[in-house]
């Protein structure tokens, strides 16, 4: 949420740039313990309706985002072909509430879970002080290693073009600097 800040005060590309990395950045960061939480306040037999919610909540949060940015856009600008740099900033600040809510939630919602036994090969088998991956994480990654070379060229490629892939705000942005 730091980095979406940083849109607030950009007025060259380079400081989108940054805000956009430092956003995925927090992505990575937040992914993990945000999937610890689910799974550790969820019984198990519950854990595919706890993420399946998730997942349709976080969809449906990004189609509601559009469509309150199209609507502010529409009372704000009308039918202009650019996007003033006040209306810009009032969406950036519209994209923070949710982020300022989910720190809210945090604070005064979550609170550690009592842990559960351990019911897994690989936590009956760290109890006993093996470090040796359990058999079917062994097992995928020999089947990684067996993959046909024309597949592991796709999968290299992808990761380049994914490398490189950019929002497409950061690229309507830098459309209207080059107009």
């Amino acid at each position: 949420m730091a980095a979406k800040c940083l849109y607030l005060v950009a007025v060259a590309w380079p400081v989108v740039l940054l805000g956009r990395v430092g956003d995925r950045f927090g992505k990575g960061i937040r992914t993990s313990p945000r999937d610890a939480l689910i799974a550790d306040s969820t019984a198990p037999e519950n854990r595919g309706v706890a993420y399946g919610l998730h997942r349709a909540m976080d969809t449906t949060g990004a189609f509601a985002g559009v469509l309150v940015a199209a609507a502010v856009i529409w009372v704000t600008e009308g039918d202009a072909t650019r996007l003033t740099g006040d209306t810009f900033r009032l969406l950036v600040l519209l994209a923070l509430v949710p982020g300022l809510l989910a720190i809210a939630t945090i604070v005064v919602g979550v609170r550690d879970v009592p842990r559960r036994a351990p019911a897994s090969a690989a936590a009956t088998a760290a109890t006993r002080g093996d470090v040796r991956p359990p058999a079917q994480d062994r097992r995928r990654q020999r089947d990684v290693a067996t993959l046909p070379a024309p597949v592991l060229a796709l999968h290299a490629g992808q990761r380049a073009v994914h490398a490189g892939h950019s929002s497409d705000a950061f690229l309507a942005l830098r459309s209207q600097n080059l107009a």
